[in-house]
């Protein structure tokens, strides 16, 4: 059997005009006729499309690396709280209790579950990982929803992979229980 699902939201949430600033310097000529208010909310604005943008070209390289391998799903800016409304009518987690997932990857040849966050900074900070052991525990959550629902699956021999990957950052954290990427790998 051959399975490869690819899911992508379709809206980032961005505003189109935004992504029209290709430089630093045409960002720069908008910016120097707005008023402080405005750069500061802009300044937001960029940083979040910067942080979009970078979980996009993480997501594409992912999806490249591993178009060999199947069966595999590959879901991006997952939700905890859609598998808790859907599954468990929001029994585990209560609703508006929202922790995103930048990427999650199944990869069924492997046995595998990989939870991807992606920071687009170039400096590591404490606790930039949090996402991660949220990402196992979902896991956890996972893997008992279906043994409970499905009790003759078996998952024993199943891993779940968490991985911080920072782009533009040069430096290699120690992370203990996750792995570290930056472009260079």
């Amino acid at each position: 059997i051959f399975l490869f699902q690819i899911f992508r939201p379709v809206s980032y949430n961005l505003d189109v005009h935004c992504l029209l600033f290709n430089t630093e310097e045409e960002w720069n000529e908008l910016m120097a006729h707005k008023s402080s208010e405005d750069q500061r909310r802009l300044a937001g604005l960029k940083k979040h499309i910067k942080g979009k943008q970078c979980e996009l070209e993480v997501y594409d390289s992912f999806e490249q690396y591993l178009s060999s391998s199947s069966p595999k799903v590959m879901i991006n800016n997952f939700k905890r709280e859609n598998f808790c409304g859907i599954f468990k009518n929001y029994k585990c987690h209560m609703k508006g209790d929202i922790q995103e997932f930048d990427n999650i990857i199944v990869l069924g040849e492997y046995r595998t579950f990989i939870v991807v966050e992606v920071k687009s900074g170039a400096k590591y900070f404490q606790g930039m990982e949090k996402s991660l052991v949220k990402g196992k525990e979902m896991y956890n959550e996972l893997i008992s929803y279906v043994k409970q629902e499905t009790p003759d699956l078996e998952f024993s021999d199943w891993k779940c992979l968490t991985i911080l990957v920072m782009p533009n950052c040069d430096e290699y954290p120690k992370l203990f229980g996750h792995l570290f990427m930056t472009r260079k790998d």
